[in-house]
């Protein structure tokens, strides 16, 4: 585990929730946090040539303002980074067309 990534599904819906906290009515929203491990490695003449890895946390808000839709994303996780979140989706929702055939969240 990389140090400082929130562990097990308890501390990840903990921040799914902080993020429906700080919406806090303004809008339909679904919110989706994903622990993800990636790793490359590249070969040149039968050899390992180069070997990455990367470990992060991302959280991704989809609001609804008013029939008008936005998505926003983030890697940050204290508090002023999902608030940042909260604030980029609803100003993206801000500008976007009314969907007249959105079902809702």
């Amino acid at each position: 585990m990389t140090a400082g990534l929130p562990e097990g599904d308890e501390a990840l819906a903990a921040l799914a929730d902080r993020v429906l906290e700080l919406v806090a009515g303004r809008g339909e929203a679904a919110v989706s946090v994903a622990h993800v491990r990636e790793g490359l490695t590249r070969f040149a003449n039968s050899f390992i040539h180069q070997n990455v890895g990367d470990e992060h946390v991302s959280v991704t808000l989809d609001l609804v303002v008013g029939g008008r839709p936005a998505s926003a994303s983030t890697t940050g996780l204290d508090d002023a980074a999902l608030r940042r979140l909260v604030e980029a989706a609803l100003a993206a929702a801000a500008v976007q067309p009314v969907d007249e055939d959105w079902p809702g969240v």
